[in-house]
């Protein structure tokens, strides 16, 4: 079943909406952090770099980038960019922040996406 233009336009409003395109599915969830204090030695502009070349690649992908590892997961979200759409301003945060650990979840109905470093 497609979407209709109306839940587009009103998903497109939002941001950008779950892969599964249902209006009546909006995504919830949040950001979480783990550390403290603040990392003082983290590499802020690798991070920023690493959040930049996340929104792409695979599910399920594990990989080392700014003296991180970095993780996206999702079960039945379609679509990566969605996700990092959905998430990238609580990374964001994160990194200026200097938090050391920063997770982000996503749920639209069934489905959900996560995507974080460690």
């Amino acid at each position: 079943m497609r979407p209709s233009a109306i839940a587009i336009v009103a998903l497109s409003a939002l941001g950008s909406g779950p892969a599964l395109g249902v209006a009546s599915s909006l995504p919830s969830g949040g950001c979480s952090a783990d550390g403290s204090p603040a990392d003082s030695e983290m590499n802020r502009t690798a991070m920023f770099s690493c959040l930049d070349n996340d929104n792409g690649g695979t599910w399920n992908e594990d990989r080392k980038c700014g003296g991180r590892s970095w993780y996206k997961t999702h079960f039945l979200w379609d679509s990566i960019q969605d996700c990092y759409n959905q998430c990238a301003y609580c990374i964001l945060q994160g990194i200026q922040r200097g938090v050391p650990n920063i997770n982000c979840d996503r749920q639209a109905g069934a489905a959900s996406c996560s995507i974080g470093y460690f």
